[in-house]
């Protein structure tokens, strides 16, 4: 009896230790899901739509430039991509002035943006990046929207990296109403050129306080439908 006691003590020891290490391999449906860090690149349409993009990607770290192309924010871009675990490139098609990169290159759009992402994939581990389609312009540039947006895609397509369609619902609802103001005049920011964003045909809202070159600021959360879908649009392309 004493000796069937014994293994009977010990049998059930071994099953509480085994319950034990079972019940510790499966993982707590409680416990908390690392929330993937997700850097947003763009131009300024991702400057403007920032603060929606944060609040529809939560943690999201942004990082785009009025006038940039894909060259302008490589060297940034690469050294913040090493703390994220995805990146979404969204260029609009810029080739001014305001990207010095783009100076004197012959293909313009074409050949300079797709040489750009190849330059992402090869310092930015691949499985990372995503691709968001952007708008096409309304006004005399639109051809270089419409060259963004083609080579984005294919480029894209040919690596395997995720594409979406970011301008997906933007139509006329792209601005606010506001009318067109000259160099200098109040709203319209810059004392060089005209910087009001829309009823441009292109951006997603007025900033009246833009600055040329630099981040500028971003338009009011939900202060335009072109503002709301399009952020909609970069969070799809964080998520898939």
């Amino acid at each position: 009896m004493r000796s069937l006691g014994a293994r009977t003590v010990l049998l059930m020891v071994a099953l509480a230790l085994l319950g034990s290490c079972a019940f510790q391999a499966v993982p707590s449906s409680s416990r908390a899901i690392a929330r993937p860090r997700v850097l947003v690149v763009g131009d300024s349409l991702v400057v403007e739509a920032r603060s929606a993009i944060e609040a529809n990607v939560p943690g999201a770290r942004v990082l785009a430039r009025t006038g940039a192309a894909p060259c302008s924010l490589l060297d940034v871009a690469v050294a913040a991509a090493t703390s994220a675990d995805v990146v979404v490139l969204a260029f609009s098609g810029n080739d001014s002035f305001l990207a010095p990169c783009m100076t004197g290159s012959d293909h313009r759009i074409g050949g300079a943006y797709r040489d750009s992402y190849e330059a992402y994939a090869a310092q930015i581990d691949a499985s990372k990046l995503r691709m968001a389609l952007t708008p096409v312009w309304g006004d005399g540039h639109a051809t270089n929207s419409l060259s963004a947006r083609q080579v984005a895609e294919a480029w894209a397509t040919t690596r395997g990296v995720p594409v979406v369609d970011a301008a997906t619902g933007l139509g006329g609802d792209r601005f606010i109403s506001g009318g067109l103001r000259n160099a200098g005049e109040h709203g319209s920011g810059s004392k060089v050129v005209v910087s009001l964003r829309a009823p441009d045909r292109v951006h997603l809202c007025v900033a009246p306080a833009y600055v040329r070159g630099f981040n500028g600021p971003s338009c009011p959360t939900n202060s335009s439908a072109g503002v709301t879908r399009f952020a909609a649009g970069i969070a799809r392309a964080a998520r898939s």
